[in-house]
């Protein structure tokens, strides 16, 4: 008897190359069989999960399955195409996979950087290097368009920890001052170091140091939320949400249920449309209430995660 199991690759952990470029690990089936190895390719590109150029195997620093026996060390990788592809062995149950590369830098002649710059909208990076007298000096850069933003001072920036956020969607739904975490102190979220800014001009406090008894807790204030985007799988005419093609539900709910609390708006992405009163109650994730827009998106736009377009044993429909 052929047994099924599955495999799970890891988002590349990994200091990749300039610009909007992510790198991914594509499995040539997520469903695969115990003691067969499968084919796994390391991709780098714009658009996933195609690939563009593939990583010099030198660059990679640990690649690596973790089965029910152990972790296990994956060898043999190599290029092919634009591709770094490796021969991974499944164990039974769950398998996962993931690799680390080591960093590397592109640097750019300064009037080809400089235009990507100012292309990228990142005009106060342009004008700090001037500052600095290194307007006609080669440039270089690892990082994202958002994150190019918050460190050249564009924009407000924060970074929380996730939990937290997730506790404080629900505090702000409920009308809450906010919420209480140990999570982060002493570290650059806790205020009396940076309070989790991440450049110059963000001011505003949004977390502050209370006294509980004789413990010190960090309270992440409450925010009004304008608007929110969450995703279902199908809509009915009143904007009741179900979700039985989701792989997750996560914190849906509580972002709708915030946004409308803050008098804000709740768009919807779904895959289809159903007519009103034709969905079972208790599939129902999201009340039509709390949703002001629905948009339903065609297959290409709402892929069920990074890799597939849809599997039922993600939503739980089958094993």
């Amino acid at each position: 008897m052929r047994v099924l199991v599955r495999l799970v690759v890891g988002l590349l952990l990994a200091t990749l190359v300039a610009g909007a470029h992510d790198t991914w690990l594509v499995p040539a089936s997520f469903q695969v069989q115990a003691g067969r190895p499968v084919q796994v390719a390391l991709n780098t590109s714009e658009d996933f999960p195609t690939s563009e150029v593939a990583a010099a195997p030198d660059r990679i620093a640990r690649f690596e399955a973790v089965t029910d026996a152990g972790r296990v060390e994956v060898t043999g990788y190599r290029v092919e195409g634009k591709s770094l592809v490796a021969e991974v062995t499944p164990g039974s149950g769950l398998t996962m996979v993931a690799a680390v590369t080591r960093a590397r830098l592109i640097v750019l002649e300064q009037e080809i950087f400089n235009s990507y710059i100012g292309e990228e909208g990142l005009e106060p990076i342009v004008a700090a290097r001037a500052a600095r007298g290194q307007t006609y000096a080669d440039g270089r850069e690892r990082y994202s368009k958002i994150a190019k933003l918050a460190l050249a001072a564009t924009i407000d920036a924060y970074n929380f920890p996730e939990g937290a956020i997730l506790h404080l969607y629900r505090a702000i739904a409920a009308g809450k001052p906010g919420t209480l975490s140990k999570v982060g102190l002493g570290t650059y979220i806790d205020p009396r170091v940076d309070g989790g800014k991440l450049n110059g001009v963000t001011r505003e406090d949004l977390v502050e140091i209370l006294r509980l008894g004789d413990e010190d807790w960090l309270f992440f204030k409450a925010f009004p939320i304008n608007v929110v985007f969450i995703r279902g799988t199908t809509s009915d005419t009143d904007g009741n949400i179900t979700m039985e093609r989701e792989a997750l539900i996560l914190e849906d709910l509580a972002l709708a249920m915030a946004a409308k609390g803050s008098g804000g708006h709740v768009i919807c992405q779904v895959e289809r449309i159903a007519e009103r009163g034709s969905l079972p109650a208790k599939q129902v994730k999201i009340p039509g209430i709390l949703v002001d827009c629905v948009v339903v998106a065609t297959p290409e736009l709402h892929m069920q995660n990074y890799a597939t377009s849809y599997n039922p044993a993600f939503s739980g429909e089958i094993r």
